[in-house]
């Protein structure tokens, strides 16, 4: 989860563990799902995670979860800053009373035998 640490300062431990949590369901859903048994999931710590599975099964699990996480995301952030993250993302610019972490990202590095060395596979989540 990219700029946890911000929004963990901004929102509070209890918001972000919200989230740590939130994101680990979604985790444990579909790499249970799509990757079955064989597959391995676990947390790293703080907001660090990882999954093992086959290697044929890498883009649905991914994806399913970025598509997951962009619905649920909105919901830990208070109107305001939703629509500051709207305005923000279409200026690009932040403001200095309030440290842009919007749009929040998600970011899966993809190792794979059969695909290059290293793939990233990115999921923005700007509140709505």
């Amino acid at each position: 989860l990219d700029k946890f640490k911000v929004y963990n300062d901004q929102y509070g431990f209890e918001k972000g563990d919200e989230i740590i949590r939130s994101t680990a369901r979604i985790l444990i859903k579909h790499v249970q799902e799509k990757g079955g048994h064989e597959a391995f999931l676990g947390h790293v710590g703080g907001d660090d995670f990882v999954f093992i599975a086959e290697d044929s099964l890498i883009n649905s699990i991914c994806q399913g979860i970025i598509e997951e996480f962009d619905k649920t995301a909105p919901e830990f952030y208070n109107d305001e800053d939703k629509k500051e993250a709207i305005s923000l993302e279409k200026t690009g610019r932040e403001t200095k009373s309030r440290p842009a972490f919007y749009p929040s990202q998600s970011e899966l590095l993809v190792v794979s035998p059969t695909t290059s060395p290293m793939s990233r596979k990115s999921a923005r989540s700007a509140p709505n």
